[in-house]
This record gives C-alpha cells, structure tokens and sequence, in this order.
C-alpha cells in the first residue's frame, strides 16, 4: 500500500507539473478536490472557466488519481472507446456535453491523460493578452532620444521636472531638500 500511495503523490505531481506550464491555469481547493481553472476571456479569476476537477480515491482495487476535463464529444467518444481507465462522467448530464472521469493507477496511463488535458485545453477560451504599455518618446539631454514606457500626462510632468532637478554631490545634503 505505501507504494501505492507515492505513486498517486508522484501522478498528482506530475499531472499538476503539466498543468501549471499551461499559459493561465490556477487552481482551487473544491468540491474535496482542486479544480483547475482558467480566467474568463478578459482575465478575471472571479468568473473563471473550470477546465479539469482532479481528487486522489481508493477502491477495492486499490488507490487512484481521479481527473474529470471536457472534450469535444467526438473525441470524448473515441478516448472513452480506446482507454479501459477512461469513463464519461456521472455527475449530472456532464456525459452527454463530452465530460469525461479518468481513473489512473499506473505511471503508463499518465502520458495519454496529458495529451487528452491539452485537447481539453486548447478548446477552451482563453483570457485576452494583455497589451502592451503604450512608449511615448522625449528628448534628453544627450544626442541620443530615449524610449519611456509611460504614457501618463503626468508621469512625463515628472520626469520634466525630475530632469531639470540637479542634486548635490552629498547624501546629507539631499536629504536637507
């Protein structure tokens, strides 16, 4: 039994290793269990999109990692069909909208599971990137014009202001200002 044990912490580690390298994906204790999630498409994690339900369980046959994540129908049919590890679910009408519940015990069955993640991932929704700051462009006192990355009205006052400043050559002196 204890090795049974550390290779459901090795599968959970290894499932969750593979998770968070994907762009986006948190997790929340739920449900007994984590939900991975995605944000919603404009990036807020107060009304994310759940992406794969995931608890460790036992049986007769011994103790497994349990995984529920959504396919497209087609291909939760077909993976259902090829992997004896692999049902759809049973939580409410989760099965016939491709919901599917995998039940692994071996470090073999692990490798198809995370391709079928990445099937699940990639048809879902993704948060829109975040754009980058708008550069505004000054004049410094050398030949040479600098880039600033701040686009703020007031941000540039400062900088204006900042660069006329000349400081004293002492640190007490600075602090006298």
């Amino acid at each position: 039994m204890p090795k049974q044990s550390s290779t459901n912490g090795q599968l959970l580690e290894k499932m969750e290793t593979f998770l968070f390298s994907l762009p986006h994906v948190f997790a929340t204790i739920q449900w007994g269990g984590k939900a991975y999630k995605l944000p919603d498409t404009k990036g807020n994690k107060s009304k994310p999109k759940l992406f794969i339900f995931s608890t460790l369980g036992s049986d007769d046959d011994g103790s497994y990692l349990h995984a529920e994540f959504k396919l497209p129908l087609q291909q939760a049919n077909d993976a259902v069909e090829k992997y004896d590890w692999l049902n759809f679910s049973t939580f409410g009408n989760w099965a016939k909208n491709g919901w599917c519940s995998a039940k692994i015990r071996k470090t073999a069955h692990l490798k198809p599971l995370l391709a079928l993640f990445k099937i699940t991932y990639e048809n879902l929704p993704k948060p829109a990137e975040t754009s980058e700051p708008k550069t505004a462009k000054r004049p410094s006192n050398s030949k040479n014009k600098q880039q600033q990355t701040t686009s703020s009205p007031i941000a540039r006052k400062i900088d204006r202001v900042m660069d006329q400043i000349t400081l004293p050559p002492d640190d007490e002196a600075f602090d006298r200002l």
